[in-house]
């Protein structure tokens, strides 16, 4: 009938069969079961006219209509993929964390929980016991099965021991935190094991007492009526729900909201029941009429809270809340107010700044400065919202070269910012360059562009300390975007103002919170679960124990996580209807799927509130609402009006003179500045002490980055741009031809600080990777830094040496790099300097390190302020902390030139006994802080071990370690005491 069986339907079914028939390696035919039904004999039969005259179906069809019944009982094998997929995902993130040494609260609670089952349990819990004797869990609501588990294993709550106490504080309406963990059959089970202790806060002292009685009336006729009650967790046969709703008393206000007739109603309901509407329909002009009743009340002079002997205090913006579910309610409700002249404020507890507008236009303008001779670029980041220029000053960049060139030019400008003073700074640079505060703050939501900017500068400038390179970083903020999901608490949007603003918050944001003034406008607002966009539920089975469910294609799964989603929403509602102190303003229509006009509402909190859990009309709806405002006077009900104005809000602005502006008068140290080791040897002397000259090291990398900017230091053979100077091209090239292919590539590979610097930042992201070099990811990875650094020809011999490197056993360590367990790289250090002078330094190093060899004297320098650092490697091997630094000095072209004495040699020229004791120093500091009494230096704290990475075949295998000397380290340790009291 062109209705039950459309062409466009039949005809891609049948084209899925014919590809399933002709791919052997297809599960199934992705047909649904409504499609599997309608090509079923019955389903053919049940799509014919009612006056169509009878068919005869082909003798086949019995045989296809069996073989859909059969496909239809083969095990589904995405599940148990699934499974597999999720096990490995977590095998190797477990891998990851003990390479990385990470530990984070989900792994303190697994492995407590499995302590308290384990063999020595009972003695932990004794522990435990007698420290903490009593323990007080308030929002118990939100507790998980494992935390639960964890303190019923500790305190054992069936048992009511008087030796303990376990002290449960928590409402189970406010459970609303199932997306976190949180479950609230967690709680049921502690209800059921402490029955008969149970002791309920029946007092609200947040809100009037007629508002208290309305809330009250709306779930107390839904607990009243014969079904599940009113949080939908009552069972056949059961004389009482698990989860009754018990009505509260009020403490009541003294101050009271009223307009100019009077007490304003504790609850409006604004209800569109004249006929059913899909819920994309309502929610512009719900979100009008809202505003508008926003503006009525602002507008209004005769509108706020009087209080018998205090003066009147009009509504203000910021006694208005208006709660939504998600951003799409949000931008609904902003957009409404923004026409009307309202400022507002979103809170959300989970929306990330990477799905802002923002986020997009600041991609944008990251590819055109990464790329600033693109021209395409450029015009796209030109025409962005972010950078806000007309559509007059687009056309004229675009018919006019130097108008555009001038724009290009400032894109240059700040590609070399960002490449010598980092992104954020380039970022900041772009603000101010274009004007952009000043532009933004103009129109409405101003606040919220120039907020989420900087959020967006300030996680790009965190990520680029991990990322090479501009084109990385561009990646990586396509990659965030794309992704479109909030990662971790730095990620989730800020507060823009904390202005008299209307807020626009979300009910998980608003628990705990309180409002002089509520709206719900979209009360009726609900989405059933959809297996197509639901990867899983948690369901109880029949033993009452939860369980991933991953297939929801059952209707009987499908069933029971819906009813679970009603569950919760109607806890949300809970929670959003007892925000208010004093006025609730509800937005209540008739709506439907948008796939049926049939009425909904019952699957939503509000309709299930008011008429049960089965279908019903929005006449019955009416009637309903009708009986509980008669059942409570303090509810007051109003349709929705059939034109809503746009009224702007009215601003009764004072003018306030302006004051003088402050002198500033501060006074600070202008010699106060940050030191290292780099600036303690820099102008170092000389002093010959090696048969055979040297080539320049790679300098120490422990410089903060102004340090050097500060001191005027640059490296000696480094172009600014990173890359190689034409004098150290030909040098280099020269020393590689006089090589021979057998000399090991260490002994053939460039010389000097670039080269250095090259070797250093590849082993600083391979101690990230375990030192892993042969693993196919980190070889790829290797690859393409070798390409980025012009070495791609030398990609196979670094990765040769690397691996050299890395499986080296250290003398004195007892493992290689490759079989450290516990490492971290770059560790950085701050120890405050007040008058720290160089020769005091110099004379402690000279009297307890290498043994009185002759080297050069530290310049006459005095540091006020900070010395800091990085080290390259900390790592912790059989109980032992070690501090390493890589060295790629050139002693000679062969293993043989890599002794003892000459190591040493190099070390004394380079003065590197001064850095390994400042170096020590400051892990000696740190394991004395992390490991407490319980640290013992001379036990724990192993020494420095220097890594010459040109000498892994000479006689030391490159390596020169340095043990602790503990004179100079008491020495040291308080000499910099004492400077810390002076500064």
């Amino acid at each position: 009938n062109r209705t039950s069986l459309k062409p466009a339907n039949y005809q891609k079914w049948l084209a899925n069969l014919a590809a399933w028939a002709d791919d052997t390696q297809a599960d199934g035919p992705e047909l649904t079961d409504a499609a599997r039904h309608r090509l079923s004999p019955e389903g053919l039969l049940e799509a014919r006219k009612a006056s169509a005259p009878g068919i005869e179906l082909p003798e086949d069809f019995e045989a296809f209509a069996q073989l859909l019944d059969d496909l239809r009982q083969l095990p589904d094998v995405r599940t148990p993929v699934r499974l597999h997929g999720a096990a490995r995902v977590g095998q190797r993130l477990a891998h990851l964390k003990r390479q990385t040494g990470t530990f984070g609260f989900a792994d303190m609670l697994h492995r407590l929980d499995a302590a308290l089952s384990g063999p020595h349990g009972e003695t932990l819990r004794q522990r435990v016991l007698a420290q903490y004797p009593v323990a007080m869990l308030d929002e118990f609501q939100d507790t998980s099965p494992l935390q639960y588990r964890i303190f019923d294993q500790i305190y054992r709550t069936a048992d009511h021991d008087r030796h303990s106490a376990l002290l449960l504080i928590g409402d189970p309406k406010q459970s609303i935190y199932g997306f976190r963990g949180a479950d609230i059959h967690s709680y049921m089970a502690a209800r059921r094991a402490t029955a008969g202790r149970h002791h309920v806060l029946d007092t609200n002292y947040r809100s009037t007492q007629a508002l208290v009685g309305a809330v009250n009336a709306w779930f107390q006729q839904a607990e009243e009526r014969d079904g599940p009650g009113a949080f939908l967790f009552g069972e056949p046969g059961q004389t009482e729900s698990v989860l009754p709703f018990v009505p509260v008393q009020a403490k009541g206000r003294i101050e009271v909201l009223v307009d100019g007739r009077g007490a304003v109603p504790a609850i409006q309901v604004i209800h569109a029941l004249d006929g059913v509407r899909p819920a994309k329909q309502v929610l512009r002009p719900y979100a009008a009429c809202c505003a508008e009743q926003i503006v009525t009340w602002l507008n209004d002079p005769a509108v706020g809270f009087a209080q018998e002997g205090k003066p009147f205090q009009r509504l203000r913006p910021a006694d208005v809340a208006v709660l939504v579910r998600d951003g799409k309610e949000a931008e609904a409700i902003r957009r409404e107010l923004r026409h009307r002249k309202v400022a507002s404020v979103y809170l959300s507890d989970k929306d990330s700044v990477f799905l802002s507008e923002e986020s997009r236009d600041l991609l944008h303008w990251l590819r055109a400065v990464a790329s600033p001779l693109d021209v395409r670029l450029a015009r796209a980041a030109l025409a962005t919202r972010m950078v806000d220029l007309s559509l007059d000053e687009l056309a004229y960049l675009a018919s006019d070269d130097e108008a555009f060139d001038a724009r290009s030019e400032t894109l240059r400008e700040l590609h070399g910012i960002w490449q010598n003073q980092g992104v954020l700074t380039m970022l900041r640079q772009t603000l101010h360059r274009l004007d952009l505060p000043v532009r933004w703050l103009a129109e409405a939501g101003g606040e919220r562009r120039l907020t989420n900017y900087l959020h967006l500068a300030e996680l790009l400038q965190n990520a680029s300390t991990q990322l090479d390179g501009e084109q990385a970083l561009v990646r990586w903020l396509g990659m965030q975007i794309d992704e479109g999901r909030s990662g971790s608490e730095e990620q989730i949007v800020r507060l823009e103002s904390d202005a008299d603003l209307v807020k626009v918050v979300t009910v998980h944001k608003s628990k705990g919170l309180e409002y002089p003034v509520v709206c719900l406008p979209f009360a009726a607002a609900h989405r059933k679960v959809d297996p197509s966009r639901t990867a899983f539920v948690h369901l109880l089975d029949e033993a009452g124990q939860r369980r991933l469910v991953l297939d929801l294609s059952d209707p009987e799964v499908k069933e029971a996580a819906d009813r679970d989603r009603l569950r919760e929403d109607l806890r949300l509602l809970y929670v959003a209807l007892t925000r208010a102190r004093h006025a609730l303003w509800v937005g209540l229509p008739a709506v439907s799927d948008g796939r049926s006009p049939k009425c909904t509402n019952h699957l939503s909190a509000s309709g299930y509130l008011l008429a049960g859990p089965q279908p019903i009309e929005p006449e019955g709806l009416m009637a309903r609402l009708q009986a509980l405002a008669a059942r409570d006077a303090h509810i007051a009900l109003a349709p929705l009006p059939t034109h809503i104005e746009r009224t702007p809000l009215r601003r009764d602005e004072a003018v306030v003179p302006l004051q003088a502006p402050s002198v500033y008068a501060a006074r600070f140290d202008r010699r106060w500045t940050i030191g290292s080791f780099s600036a303690l040897v820099r102008s170092l002397g000389s002093v010959v002490t090696s048969p055979a000259p040297q080539a320049e090291p790679r300098p120490a990398d422990d410089e903060w980055p102004m340090a050097a900017a500060l001191e005027g230091d640059a490296f000696s053979d480094a172009s600014p741009g990173g890359g190689l100077t034409a004098a150290t091209t030909v040098a280099t090239v020269a020393s590689e031809q006089e090589a021979t292919p057998s000399t090991p590539a260490w002994h053939r590979f460039t010389k000097g600080a670039v080269a250095g610097n090259f070797l250093h930042d590849q082993l600083e992201w391979l101690a990230a990777e375990g030192f892993d070099v042969t693993r196919p990811d980190v070889a790829e990875r290797l690859k393409r830094q070798c390409e980025r650094a012009g070495r791609l020809a030398q990609a196979d011999e670094v990765a040769q040496w690397l691996q050299a490197v890395v499986s080296l056993p250290l003398p004195g360590v007892g493992a290689s790099l490759q079989g450290l367990q516990h490492r971290l790289p770059e560790m950085e250090f701050w120890l405050p300097a007040g008058r720290l002078q160089a020769q005091t330094i110099d004379a402690l190093c000279r009297m307890h390190l290498l043994g009185g060899r002759e080297r050069p004297a530290l310049p006459e320098r005095e540091l006020h302020g900070m010395l800091m650092g990085f080290a390259d490697l900390v790592f912790e091997h059989e109980g032992r902390y070690w501090v390493l630094d890589y060295k790629s000095n050139y002693l000679g072209d062969q293993g043989a030139a890599y002794t003892h004495d000459r190591l040493e040699g190099s070390m004394a020229e380079h003065r590197y006994d001064v850095q390994s004791a400042i170096y020590l120093l400051a892990l000696h500091r740190l394991l004395r802080v992390r490991l407490g009494d319980a640290y013992e230096p001379t036990e724990h704290l192993g020494g420095a071990v220097y890594l010459f990475l040109r000498g892994i075949d000479g006689p030391e295998r490159g390596a020169y370690v340095m043990p602790p000397a503990w004179p100079l380290l008491d020495a040291l340790d308080t000499l910099l005491a004492d400077e810390e009291h002076a500064a």
